[in-house]
């Protein structure tokens, strides 16, 4: 909670994902943590970055990864830069 705490107070809407396999996000017959290939996970991200941008009007966005996200966001940045998508 206190990274979300410090993104508003400084005038920051902010938005959480549970990547899938791990948190809030684990359905019951998955097993967790399990990944052969982390653009597995790009498509959450493309999803959560086109609601934030489209639909809720925001030019910007700052992408902050924890643990594995830590790993994710970057891959998924740098490949979404290449192709122009996003800044």
């Amino acid at each position: 909670m206190h990274v979300a705490e410090f993104f508003t107070e400084l005038g920051y809407d902010f938005y959480a994902l549970d990547l899938r396999k791990y948190g809030r996000s684990l359905l019951l017959h998955q097993t967790p943590h399990v990944c052969l290939e982390l653009r597995e996970h790009f498509p959450e991200l493309d999803a959560a970055h086109q609601r934030i941008t489209e639909r809720d009007g925001h030019q910007q966005v700052v992408v902050v990864g924890h643990s594995t996200g830590g790993l994710i966001a970057p891959l998924w940045a740098h490949e979404r830069h290449r192709q122009g998508l996003g800044r």
